[in-house]
């Protein structure tokens, strides 16, 4: 497909223009992975983020974004929109850095969770795990 590695391919535009891929990024040593997005049927790739993992909202209006969480946070999922023209939402040239780049944008839509598979910013699912255990002693004679 390309003449890079690729490390994964993370999802694919609900429209099928884009591809998002994680390959090594040797050129930056703070952030040695890269997530690019590569238009299907050939041009120039944009890149999306530092080691982050994307897909875009089932209707493919929002690009859903999560990224590793630093020390004692918690993990949040984030949405952009997607311009309608160009299947991306705006990003700088050189692609997002963290959690911090987005709020600085004011058009991200922050979602408390880790989140499995998104409608929108109000419709969306996550795993919640339960685990429930026997908590009284039954005496065996």
């Amino acid at each position: 497909m390309l003449d890079e590695t690729i490390l994964d391919l993370s999802a694919v535009s609900p429209d099928g223009r884009w591809i998002a891929v994680l390959q090594t990024d040797a050129a930056n040593k703070d952030h040695p992975y890269r997530t690019m997005a590569y238009p299907n049927g050939g041009g120039k790739p944009v890149m999306l983020c530092a080691f982050c993992i994307v897909w875009w909202s089932v209707d493919g209006k929002y690009l859903t974004f999560r990224f590793q969480p630093l020390p004692n946070s918690t993990v949040q999922t984030y949405l952009l929109p997607v311009s309608g023209e160009h299947g991306l939402p705006v990003l700088p040239p050189e692609g997002l850095g963290g959690p911090e780049d987005l709020n600085k944008s004011g058009r991200v839509i922050a979602v408390p969770s880790e989140v499995d598979s998104v409608l929108g910013p109000n419709d969306y699912s996550y795993t919640m795990t339960n685990i429930r255990r026997n908590i009284y002693k039954i005496p065996i004679s």
